[in-house]
């Protein structure tokens, strides 16, 4: 598709288990703000759920719909129907209306559930007009090395159906992949999706950015290899500063454990496909300076592009 200098550095991918430690009244203090609300766009394979159990761990942030939605009650994979637009707005006023002390925050997917009537491009501003109204902080969690994002999606498509490799992992502690060749239809379809869900983030937060909201960006990446400013941000982001070691410990105290080894240890063609790839990665890449990149967001949709004229060309 194109080129670039940058090459895979990471490629492990994990599955959190959702225990959860009671917590206790003394930990609450001052050092918590009145009401603070917020949510954090995601897409898939992103980290989303390790971020959403380290932060229900935390006292004095209230992750919303945590125990009947998993912190994800704004989805139709929760409600078990395509909610519309107005809908949508409905639910996150009314979750964040009550008037309470400490921080509320719960993450969700920033496309339209019901496309054939209101495309992505609407729902997204009148999604950001409930922001503002609501006075919610946008942040946003990319994954930016978009390779390994495609190579996730591929071992695992997100359905949760039998025979998903993140869920066999999580019921036999024997589990160990075989290795396989990627490849075929399903390989781009990966890719594509992958190239979808990091545009149609980037495109949000542009979005906020353009309308007032001062959107916080953080990556997959960075939670994993950067774990200190990754936790540092998102503190001063919910403006608890004083908090940043505790979520970062909370993350840590979760049990999680590997899908998969290294990519290289799993693909029989891993090294085929990261150098025909690489141009995939911008993990290297400040994250903010990613977002507003019009030269890369115009690479991405015509490699998106090339890859849906080959989706319908390739056989299964």
């Amino acid at each position: 598709m194109f080129n670039a200098e940058w090459r895979c550095l990471f490629s492990n991918t994990f599955v959190f288990s959702r225990s959860s430690t009671s917590l206790h009244h003394a930990e609450r203090h001052a050092l918590v703000p009145s009401e603070m609300n917020a949510i954090v766009f995601y897409e898939e394979k992103s980290g989303s759920t390790a971020l959403m159990l380290a932060l229900h761990r935390v006292a004095g942030i209230e992750v919303v719909g945590m125990k009947k939605e998993g912190g994800e009650p704004f989805d139709m994979h929760q409600s078990g129907r395509r909610l519309g637009t107005r809908k949508v707005g409905q639910l996150i006023t009314a979750a964040y209306s009550a008037t309470r002390d400490g921080i509320r925050i719960a993450k969700m997917r920033p496309r339209s559930q019901k496309r054939l009537l209101l495309p992505d491009v609407i729902h997204e501003r009148l999604l950001i007009r409930t922001l503002k109204q609501g006075q919610i902080q946008p942040i946003i969690l990319l994954r930016t090395d978009l390779f390994e994002l495609a190579l996730s999606k591929f071992h695992g498509n997100g359905s949760g159906h039998n025979g998903h490799m993140q869920f066999i992992a999580i019921q036999d502690k024997d589990f160990s992949p075989e290795r396989m060749v990627v490849g075929g239809k399903r390989w781009v379809w990966s890719q594509r999706r992958a190239i979808v869900h990091f545009r149609r983030l980037t495109r949000m937060s542009r979005r906020c950015a353009s309308t007032g909201l001062n959107p916080v960006i953080l990556t997959y990446e960075q939670m994993l290899n950067h774990p200190e400013s990754f936790w540092q941000e998102l503190a001063k982001a919910l403006e608890i500063p004083a908090q940043a070691q505790r979520m970062r410990e909370a993350f840590q105290q979760q049990q999680m454990r590997k899908v998969r080894g290294k990519s290289s240890e799993l693909y029989d063609n891993y090294e085929e496909l990261l150098h025909r790839h690489e141009g995939l990665n911008f993990s290297r890449l400040n994250p903010r300076d990613l977002v507003f990149n019009k030269a890369i967001d115009r690479h991405l949709l015509f490699a998106g592009l090339q890859l849906r004229l080959q989706e319908w060309l390739t056989k299964p």
